[in-house]
């Protein structure tokens, strides 16, 4: 949280305007340079974005060939937030298998249930900010099939892929700036169009299917009383108070990352060094980096998880498979093999080396 932002929610406060203002727009410009995009709408989290992202495949130009099923594409190795979204949206979930290098869906299973269920859309979750192996031969293979792809980018606000913004290779890409994200709102998120017309729709259907600003000439509150919703929307609009946050945080979430990405490149060239143990990655991805993830073979991973924690070192399977939840339909595929530590800003030489020590330990046989 940057020293600023108690002054500029301050600013917000006195100013009289708190819902959606100057700031939200101010925010969301900075949010284009940032995500190099003219089509980023704020909102209220990435949920709703996934799910604006949804609703704008099921009403939006009649350019998708495949539109006739509910069936979505998605991954069950996710915050459960992915797929309530899709639920929500009214869509029964086809779940795709995992990459054994991301753990992110693999292209190749895509491609395979999208043949075989003809979906209205395909989820992707960039996990810790990386993206898939491949990712460019299936964004062009589903332009191909006519099926929009949705990216759930609530890790990756700085990641790239092949020297591209990770907004580039999709047609909806959704950001997170919850409370514990590279960038953080206090709660929040926003949406990436990969066209403008849908944008143009976005920027209506987050708040109630109208439109927010009054045309020249006409005052706000003839504008109220004429407005028309084409299509009925939602409240998932962003606050001035956050979008100051948001404005504070931009410089300190780049360096957030930077610092994310120092740690996990040190982890990489730790985790190289042992066998049997593996780094989740993708050589043509410079992933945000948001949770560094390893997978550990033949160890059980609850069993190192509490030897690392009687280490004084958190460690996590990061989620459950999202088939745990009765609300979804079991995935077939069993709970990988991997373990997410420690490797954001505040991870400092010492306790890195504390985490380094703790792998070569437990899991490299050492006892230094």
């Amino acid at each position: 949280m940057s020293p600023d932002a108690s002054a500029a929610v301050a600013e917000v406060l006195a100013s009289g305007m708190i819902g959606e203002g100057p700031k939200v727009q101010a925010f969301q410009e900075e949010l284009g340079v940032l995500l190099d995009s003219p089509f980023v709408t704020c909102l209220n989290s990435c949920t709703s974005a996934l799910v604006l992202a949804l609703r704008l495949v099921q009403e939006g130009r009649d350019r998708w060939k495949q539109r006739s099923t509910r069936n979505v594409v998605s991954t069950p190795f996710t915050f459960i937030a992915t797929n309530t979204a899709i639920r929500e949206s009214g869509n029964t979930i086809v779940w795709a298998g995992l990459q054994p290098e991301t753990l992110c869906s693999d292209p190749d299973s895509v491609i395979e249930k999208a043949r075989e269920c003809l979906p209205a859309a395909v989820v992707i979750t960039m996990v810790g900010g990386c993206a898939p192996i491949g990712l460019d031969a299936l964004y062009e293979e589903l332009k191909h099939l006519g099926i929009p792809l949705v990216l759930d980018c609530a890790h990756a606000i700085l990641t790239t892929y092949k020297g591209r913004h990770i907004s580039h290779w999709a047609d909806f890409a959704c950001f997170s700036f919850q409370a514990i994200k590279h960038l953080t709102t206090g709660d929040g998120g926003a949406l990436v169009c990969g066209d403008r017309e849908d944008h143009l729709s976005a920027e209506k259907l987050k708040w109630f299917g109208l439109s927010r600003e009054a045309p020249p000439g006409v005052t706000r509150l003839e504008h109220q009383m004429k407005s028309s919703a084409a299509a009925w929307g939602y409240k998932f609009h962003m606050n001035d108070i956050s979008a100051a946050i948001g404005l504070s945080n931009i410089e300190v979430a780049k360096s957030a990352v930077a610092a994310s990405r120092e740690n996990a490149r040190y982890f990489d060239e730790l985790i190289s060094g042992i066998p049997g143990l593996s780094s989740i990655g993708n050589p043509e991805c410079d992933s945000s980096c948001w949770a560094y993830g390893f997978r550990v073979g033949d160890s059980n991973v609850m069993e190192v998880v509490a030897k690392f924690a009687g280490m004084g070192i958190m460690a996590s399977p990061l989620w459950p498979l999202n088939s745990i939840h009765r609300c979804f339909p079991e995935c077939g595929q069993g709970q990988p093999d991997v373990i997410f530590v420690p490797n954001g800003f505040w991870v400092g030489r010492n306790e890195r080396d504390q985490i380094a020590n703790g792998i070569a330990h437990v899991l490299g046989g050492r006892d230094d």
